[in-house]
């Protein structure tokens, strides 16, 4: 591959070399855990990929020819520049063994990681190299996917589920699906077109010139497909056996990291006729967090390398103001945990733990688990965005402000908010809260405790629930995290309300803490979300109908104003600061 004097991006990534704003594709592969070491004896006789004008040339990785061949890698280059005769020629091909420094801890390879987000948004097309598939088995496993996702599974469910199991098998062989960097690019990049070994799809042209096409290559649509396969995995419950069995295939597609938020950004195909379409905001990027730890990667630190550059940060050494030294997984996490707080204070925390450490709660870890209310808070917040900050989406300015704090070696989250006790929250609901008005989350450790009783999250049973944690403790408080609401102006196509069309919530969201020791630091126990919208509707039945619509507020001595003491104002709220973990 002839190449002289390279030229580089400017920091903007609009500018390489003397060409402003080049039109450029990208090409997504994987080749780090094939890379061939000094000692392998086919080392010497393996090329590495001809790149010239670089000045890492001799740190050129060679790849096992079994993974792929540098004749393959030039055809894909070749055919990522013009994939269909119809196509106009992309004069520059992004690729991250030539693009980015291999010299071993480079400063230049750390500075290029650091806007792995820019480039491949910036991208025309992006290209998914799968290497171990050949181009009619991939078109059989598509299409066949595709089918299952359509069909009907009432009276087939055995049969279905093998059809599934062997597809998806097939599919996520390739290890494009089990590397940690093309976690982040799929997420980035949910327009890219998938290529077979060869480097053929058999639908190239309808891919490229039809940006409104269905075809199954375009990673958005194969994202559909998976959606649609894990929800009729959902139905399938004849017998225990089947029920784990679909229980497998679906851990078995959530393992794949990419389908939640590639599918959320599907979702909003009418954004595109909206002025300045939020694209680059529209998946929800922290069910990625958990993902990557299901990913293979050479390198431990690169699992907080390897994703950072979706909320676009910039964590460790490839943060240019920072010290150029060796940051561990651990102080990588610690810095990404803090920047994500700070960045996220609502949608950080409206998470499930499974396991819960000293000081760790407040944390998104490989155990942590996004609930429904998660994505439906993230399409909200999207359009709510300053820069790519959170802040703007409490509507009532009373939220509490999070941060972090370290005491001693560890770090703490701290909070400065208004607090109330759970028993003065409880006491303006007259009826029992009803689950479509209140929602309580609680991170596993205090769930399993009700799941041995045999009840349910969001069931009639949320007020024993409280109550049978409350038996435990002096107090459990309700730290207020905002009222989201859905006050967009923008409207679709000039008729239909665009808030309307995109069911914005009209939540109050809370933290539940507990006291734990002295100096104002508490242990976090779950979220708790009740929805106005429904509160309001029921408030509006006449007092005869009440005994249908199972909640009511009204107000009490402390609690003049109910309706207001739920949106954090008034009655038993207290100004309060404090670590919690």
């Amino acid at each position: 591959m002839e190449s002289s004097d390279t030229p580089t991006w400017d920091e903007d990534c609009n500018v390489y070399g003397s060409h402003k704003e080049p039109r450029y594709n990208a090409i997504t592969y994987t080749w780090g855990r094939f890379q061939l070491a000094k000692e392998d004896p086919r080392y010497l006789s393996t090329d590495p990929l001809p790149i010239k004008g670089v000045k890492w040339q001799q740190h050129l990785p060679r790849i096992s020819p079994e993974h792929f061949t540098v004749k393959e890698m030039i055809d894909i280059i070749r055919v990522a520049s013009k994939p269909a005769l119809c196509y106009p020629t992309a004069q520059f091909v992004w690729l991250d063994i030539a693009c980015i420094d291999q010299t071993p801890d480079s400063e230049d390879y750390y500075r290029e990681i650091a806007r792995q987000a820019k480039i491949f948004r910036g991208a025309a097309d992006v290209f998914v190299w799968l290497t171990t598939m050949a181009t009619l088995e991939l078109e059989h496993t598509l299409s066949t996917l595709a089918d299952l996702s359509r069909e009907n599974i009432r009276s087939s469910s055995t049969v279905w589920l093998s059809k599934v199991d062997n597809e998806i098998s097939r599919l996520t062989k390739d290890p494009w699906f089990t590397s940690l960097w093309t976690l982040q690019e799929a997420f980035l990049s949910p327009q890219a077109i998938m290529l077979s070994r060869e480097g053929v799809t058999s639908c190239a042209r309808e891919c490229l010139i039809n940006s409104d096409t269905t075809c199954h290559y375009i990673l958005r649509e194969f994202t559909k497909i998976c959606h649609s396969l894990r929800s009729y995995l959902e139905l399938v419950h004849e017998n225990e056996i089947l029920f784990a069995e679909a229980q497998r295939l679906r851990d078995k597609l959530n393992a794949l990291g990419f389908l939640d938020g590639v599918y959320l950004q599907t979702q909003w195909d009418f954004a595109a006729q909206l002025p300045n379409p939020p694209v680059g905001k529209m998946g929800n990027p922290f069910s990625l967090l958990t993902a990557s730890h299901l990913r293979t990667t050479t390198n431990s630190v690169d699992r907080v390398y390897g994703i950072m550059q979706v909320f676009n940060l910039q964590l460790g050494k490839a943060n240019k103001y920072k010290e150029k030294r060796d940051f561990t997984l651990v102080e990588l996490t610690d810095e990404l945990s803090a920047m994500l707080i700070l960045k996220y204070p609502i949608t950080s925390q409206l998470i499930i733990q499974h396991c819960q450490s000293r000081n760790s709660s407040w944390r998104i870890n490989s155990y942590t688990r996004l609930p429904d209310e998660a994505h439906d808070l993230w399409r909200h917040s999207m359009f709510s965005f300053v820069g790519d900050e959170e802040g703007p989406i409490d509507v009532g300015g009373r939220g509490a402000l999070l941060g972090t704090t370290l005491v001693g070696n560890e770090r703490w989250a701290n909070f400065i908010g208004q607090c109330t006790s759970c028993e003065d929250f409880f006491s303006v609901f007259e009826f029992q809260p009803l689950a479509a008005s209140l929602t309580v989350n609680f991170d596993e450790p205090w769930f399993s405790v009700f799941r041995r009783r045999g009840l349910g999250r969001n069931d009639r049973v949320i007020c024993e629930q409280i109550l049978h944690i409350r038996s435990k403790y002096e107090s459990l408080d309700v730290l207020f995290l905002g009222h989201i609401s859905p006050k967009i102006p923008f409207r679709r196509n000039g008729t239909q309300s665009f808030h309307d069309y995109i069911n914005f919530k009209d939540w109050g969201i809370g933290l539940l803490l507990v006291p734990s020791g002295e100096g104002g630091c508490y242990k976090r126990l779950g979220t708790l979300i009740w929805d106005f919208g429904e509160i309001s509707s029921r408030q509006r039945f006449d007092r005869e109908d009440i005994l249908s619509v199972d909640v009511v507020l009204h107000n009490t001595p402390l609690i003049p104003d109910a309706l207001r003491y739920l949106e954090g104002e008034g009655g038993t709220w207290q100004r309060r600061k404090g670590l919690f973990g």
